[in-house]
């Protein structure tokens, strides 16, 4: 059976383990010794391998650049400020018409033409002004010659024929003064008479028709002395005007109708000088020597007020605008010469002269502009760029080779 033959397969496993051979001991001890040390080894190996390439980098030698070695000179150091800008014209003017509406007939010059002081350069119809101008002429002539008949208004013959109402006034007047005397001797006869008859019809003697018939004669001789005064008045009324109308012819006009007429004068005269003055300005001329560097002005144009006919430089002058830093303001006078180069010249070169150092300076740029006059025969431009070189004081100084000199960051060393 199973159950009695279990014990005895155990009991022959357990013998068969029990005869296998025990390992040695000693060699096991020096198993162990042998991979302590290899462990060892290989750390003291990476320990001193880091060490080794600390000092290898503390021991490596930097690298030796290799100059050459000049001595520094004392020499002569010629000084110069070097500008650069744009070519200006110095004084640029601007030609227009100041007469509206006329049509350009005539354009006489051109771009790049020179011209003279004077000189026509354009022409615009003034058949209209011309017109006016003659009508304001003849304006002018009558309000002189009315001027002329205030001071004097009546002739020869009109002052005789005034002298002549005096005259007759004056003889008429001295008849109704006869006619007065008359007039009051007719009435003294009528009231005596009439006081007479009065006193004889108290006594009886005329009657009182009679009586009445004399106060009536005393009462129309009265009344006839009252008008004969009355026309004495009249007369010397009469008298007085004549005699003051010959005498105004004989004086001149009054003084309020030579004012009117002089006013007339004044006025008309304002009109033709106005039309002249408008009528010179239909032609254009130059207003001084120059050159001329743009035409806008075209046959069949209409002028306006204020609109460019032509653009001129003044003289021929023009200059160059230099933006000059602040450090180089205070070695630069005027009338320093500048020798000015362009590219469009090629290498020629041209002299210039310090006209003007500008008396600001730009607080954002810290430039300041400074104008150097250029000869016109040059050949720079308007527009064109320029360099300049102003020549300074030459001075003593200590040298080195410009090979010698390291730039870095806007700095020398």
């Amino acid at each position: 059976m199973q159950t009695n033959r279990r014990p005895e397969t155990y009991s022959e496993n357990q013998t068969k383990m029990h005869a296998r051979p025990v390992p040695n001991k000693l060699l096991v001890l020096w198993l162990t010794l042998l991979v302590v040390l290899v462990l060892v080894g290989a750390g003291l190996f990476v320990w001193q391998s880091k060490q080794g390439s600390t000092q290898a980098k503390q021991t490596t030698v930097p690298p030796v650049m290799t100059v050459t070695v000049e001595p520094a000179q004392v020499r002569m150091v010629h000084q110069e400020v070097r500008v650069t800008g744009s070519i200006w014209a110095r004084d640029p003017l601007t030609l227009a018409s100041e007469a509206n509406g006329l049509q350009i007939q005539k354009v006489m010059v051109d771009e790049g033409d020179q011209v003279k002081m004077g000189q026509v350069l354009a022409v615009l119809n003034s058949a209209i002004l011309s017109a006016e101008l003659e009508r304001e002429k003849a304006l002018l002539a009558a309000s002189q010659a009315a001027l002329q008949k205030s001071f004097q208004p009546n002739r020869k013959e009109d002052i005789n024929g005034l002298a002549a109402a005096v005259a007759q006034a004056r003889a008429s007047a001295a008849q109704q003064q006869a006619v007065r005397v008359q007039a009051e001797a007719n009435l003294s006869n009528a009231h005596n008479n009439a006081k007479r008859y009065l006193d004889l019809l108290g006594q009886g003697a005329v009657s009182a028709q009679e009586a009445e018939a004399k106060e009536t004669t005393e009462r129309v001789a009265r009344a006839e002395l009252k008008n004969a005064e009355e026309k004495i008045h009249a007369s010397d009324f009469v008298l007085k005007q004549a005699q003051e109308r010959l005498s105004m012819a004989e004086s001149g006009g009054r003084r309020e109708d030579v004012q009117i007429a002089q006013a007339d004068v004044q006025r008309a005269q304002a009109n033709v000088h106005r039309l002249e003055a408008l009528l010179a300005q239909t032609v254009i001329r130059a207003p001084s020597d120059g050159l001329i560097t743009r035409r806008d002005a075209h046959i069949g144009d209409s002028s306006m007020s204020g609109k460019s006919l032509f653009t001129m430089i003044r003289d021929n002058e023009i200059e160059l605008r230099a933006q000059v830093p602040e450090k180089d303001l205070a070695v630069l006078r005027t009338g320093q010469t500048v020798k000015m180069s362009s590219p469009a010249l090629g290498s020629k070169i041209v002299d210039g002269r310090v006209r003007e150092i500008g008396s600001n300076v730009d607080p954002d740029t810290r430039l300041c502009t400074v104008r150097i006059a250029v000869d016109s025969t040059s050949g720079l431009k308007p527009g064109m760029f320029a360099e300049g070189r102003v020549s300074l004081q030459n001075y003593n100084a200590t040298t080195v080779p410009s090979r010698a000199v390291v730039s870095r960051d806007d700095k020398n060393f």
